[in-house]
């Protein structure tokens, strides 16, 4: 998901539950980049865009388990590159 304010892209672990064909619910703590994020979209009456991968490479899981820096591009440090 991408801040609205200053237009970094937050890539985290989030649990994800499937409650029909077309909606998920996704949990995100409280004090996490995402539910950050998503209370400013939220705040404006936005809806908050958030892409979920399921089966991808269990190395992008490595930088959350790292804590990574402040807005580092995670994908990056997995070898990815941002659009």
């Amino acid at each position: 998901m991408r801040d609205p304010d200053e237009n970094w892209v937050n890539c985290g672990t989030y649990r994800v539950m499937v409650h029909d064909a077309k909606r998920v619910g996704v949990w995100m703590s409280p004090g996490k980049h995402g539910r950050q994020i998503r209370e400013k979209h939220f705040k404006r009456g936005e809806p908050c865009p958030v892409l979920v991968s399921c089966g991808h490479d269990p190395l992008l899981f490595s930088p959350e388990a790292k804590r990574a820096a402040f807005r580092a591009f995670r994908i990056r440090l997995c070898g990815g590159t941002p659009r």
